[in-house]
């Protein structure tokens, strides 16, 4: 009986210190991210607004960097490129600022289109851990774990990517104009939905868009859209300048 009762004392204080060193952990990790988003905010943005890059192409860029960084220390670890332990450091630091800043960032600056951006990086993270628990797992072994891991990998992209283009793909976007005229010049941020990429595109101008406006724009898709969408036509005035 006594011998139970040090068994429980001994469960109960290693899960004890166990929770504590969690709770320990995610505070210093919440604190760290306070102290560079303060640091970003009066050092790093500035340089990217003078350059003419929006806040939502910088909370984009962020979720790039930090999602690609996860991605490849998930995949040098199911490829022996690195250790469980560095893997898990760094896949621990590069998830949790991505989750940090889609549910923070990312939430505050794309309002209604939100939910198509949080599911598509939410979706990356997902298929990371997915193509990791295949390849340690699938029980395929030798050099045809690593083909049929990037067979896997390549199919789960494209489905995904089909899926979100099925659910929340759309032939438009909008942008600022820049310059007017019959053709004018529309500035434009990233828009997942759309396929459309940051920059400054000439388009028609069929609704006689004056400058400082911001419009709804018709874009044009390739087959693979490997380029991204190209806006060719301004379909409406959305607010005037």
């Amino acid at each position: 009986m006594q011998k139970l009762e040090r068994i429980g004392k001994y469960t109960l204080n290693t899960l004890d210190r166990i929770y504590y060193h969690i709770v320990g952990v995610i505070i210093k990790i919440i604190l760290l991210f306070r102290r560079l988003r303060t640091f970003e905010r009066e050092k790093i943005l500035p340089i990217f607004e003078r350059r003419g890059v929006s806040i939502k192409d910088y909370t984009i860029l962020k979720l790039q960097i930090s999602s690609l960084i996860f991605f490849l220390v998930v995949a040098a670890c199911a490829f022996d490129f690195l250790s469980y332990s560095r893997a898990l450091v760094l896949s621990v630091i590069s998830g949790s600022y991505s989750l940090y800043v889609i549910f923070t960032q990312l939430k505050l600056n794309f309002d209604k289109d939100y939910h198509a951006y949080r599911d598509f990086f939410l979706g990356y993270l997902a298929i990371s851990i997915l193509i990791f628990i295949f390849s340690r797992f699938s029980g395929v072994e030798g050099h045809r774990r690593y083909i049929y891991t990037m067979l896997f990998s390549l199919i789960i992209a494209v489905a995904f990517s089909v899926f979100l283009k099925k659910r929340y793909g759309r032939n438009y976007t909008y942008g600022e104009v820049l310059e007017s005229g019959n053709v004018a010049i529309v500035k434009s941020s990233y828009d997942l939905l759309s396929g459309v990429k940051p920059g400054l595109f000439p388009v028609v101008n069929t609704a006689k868009a004056k400058k400082g406006d911001r419009v709804k724009v018709r874009v044009e898709s390739g087959f693979f859209n490997l380029r991204g969408s190209k806006p060719v036509e301004i379909l409406e005035v959305v607010k005037n300048g």
